[in-house]
Parts: structure tokens; sequence; C-alpha cells
């Protein structure tokens, strides 16, 4: 009898959901792996962008970090004009940030990237810089998040 009504769940529950929707969260899950999401804060300098990042944990306990913007112009189109935009992570304890490279921005004004952190609270914000190596912001901040996973 068991069987049955397993089989039988599986069968009609599907039904009363429009095709395809009954799955759709499922699908959500599966892709953000669980993780938190958090919208970043534009900045005055650039009312127009928008920004996500996505947490998660990796096999580690690190956290992963998938951080997605929009509507962001060229650096050398910013006022005064820089070359690129920097990731930084801020951790709770003081410490000064951390540089966590680059964030290219495309032709349709988007960009996304992916690191990992062994922070579970945290600040992450963009600037626009000189130098992708640079060791300290200092132009412009454009997004920021605080994450607190």
């Amino acid at each position: 009898m068991r069987r049955f009504t397993v089989v039988a769940i599986l069968f009609f529950v599907p039904a009363l959901y429009p095709a395809g929707r009954a799955q759709e969260p499922v699908r959500k899950a599966l892709h953000l792996g669980g993780g938190k999401k958090f919208a970043m804060k534009a900045a005055p300098t650039s009312p127009a962008a928008t920004g996500e990042v996505i947490v998660g944990r990796d096999k580690n306990g690190n956290t992963k970090i998938d951080l997605k913007v929009d509507h962001m112009a060229q650096p050398d189109r910013l006022k005064p004009p820089k070359n690129v935009y920097v990731v930084w992570i801020q951790s709770p304890q003081g410490s000064g940030p951390e540089n966590k490279g680059e964030l290219n921005v495309n032709g349709g004004v988007k960009a996304s990237v992916k690191t990992v952190t062994p922070y579970r609270n945290f600040e992450i914000f963009i600037t626009a810089e000189d130098n992708a190596q640079t060791t300290a912001p200092s132009g412009p901040e454009v997004l920021r998040a605080s994450v607190q996973s």
C-alpha cells in the first residue's frame, strides 16, 4: 500500500500546477546551491549601477561569492576616467581591504566575477581604479554590499 501512495502523489501533484511551474523553485534552488542573495547599493557617483552577491559554502567551508553587476559604465567613461573596476573584500576584523581582482565590464554594461573568501561576514565593494593590481582602494566607490552569512 505504501508504494501505491508514493506513486500516486508523484503522479498527481504535478497535475495541480501549470506545465513547468511545479519544478521552477527546485531549479532555482539547485542553481543557487542554497546560497543567499545580497543586493548591492549604488554610490551617488553611479546611481544607475545595480549588483547582486550570491554566497554559498565550498567543500572547505570557505564562502563562495558570485558577484553580478549591471548598468556599469566603462571605467574610462567615468569622471575622472579610470582604467579598471576592482572588487574588494573587507573583513569584520578591521584589516585592510583585500583586492579580489578586476571586474571586466562587457559592451552590454554587465559583468560578473566569482571568488572565495574565508570570511562569513564581510563587506564587498567595487571601486574604479587606475591599476588592477592596486593594494588599497583609492578610486571612487561604485557599489557596496554587507554580507552576513
